[in-house]
């Protein structure tokens, strides 16, 4: 039997110790993990790499959490990722 592959999680946080931390968990659980340490770069991670899951700090400084949550929701790309 093929094996599925891994469920990709996006972690968009500033603090690049809680990225690290959340990865090693996640990995360890069979995810494949991508980090980010801004908005701006986790919402381009995000359409290049279309995660299925997306875990982000809501306070992050360079990008209101409102906002981009609905750059997300309103991509064809990124709609269907879970927030």
């Amino acid at each position: 039997m093929e094996e599925s592959p891994a469920l990709t999680i996006l972690v968009i946080d500033a603090d690049p110790r809680s990225c690290q931390y959340l990865s090693t968990l996640l990995t360890q659980q069979g995810y494949r993990v991508l980090t980010n340490t801004s908005a701006k770069e986790g919402y381009i991670g995000a359409l290049r790499e279309r995660p299925e899951v997306i875990i982000f700090d809501p306070a992050l400084a360079d990008m209101p959490a409102v906002e981009l949550v609905r750059r997300l929701r309103s991509d064809k790309r990124t709609g269907h990722s879970l927030l």
